[in-house]
């Protein structure tokens, strides 16, 4: 299989009347926003989105894991998310919430009386 870098297929944005990021994005890994050519890592994966789309957590694979560490929560972990299904694409986010504000959660979703959205085992 052929090899292709990233670098070498986009470049030519850089120097077209659109600038850089136009008509895309591009993010690393860790989901953040590249501003120009100069934070690109030979072995980092990048994602392409196009304008006027945002950003979504790619799958990769199951059980795939992505360890977000510049997001603060209340409870000082980092978050974690781990894929676990491509299509829907449905993560568990491990370090979102602490205990407390997950039971708070759960006690809200206890107490709804409407019939069309109270809490009911599926």
């Amino acid at each position: 299989a052929d090899i292709v870098r990233a670098n070498d297929t986009l470049q030519h944005y850089q120097i077209s009347e659109y600038g850089f990021g136009r008509p895309y994005k591009l993010y690393n890994g860790q989901g953040h926003e590249i501003g120009d050519w100069s934070h690109l890592k030979e072995e980092e994966k990048y994602y392409v989105v196009p304008n006027g789309l945002l950003f979504m957590w790619p799958t990769v694979e199951i059980n795939h894991t992505v360890v977000i560490t510049d997001v603060e929560t209340t409870n000082k972990k980092p978050i974690r998310l781990r894929t676990l299904n491509h299509s829907p694409r449905v993560f568990e986010i491990e370090n979102l919430l602490t205990e407390e504000e997950a039971e708070g959660l759960r006690q809200a979703a206890m107490n709804v009386d409407h019939e069309g959205n109270r809490f009911q085992r599926s």
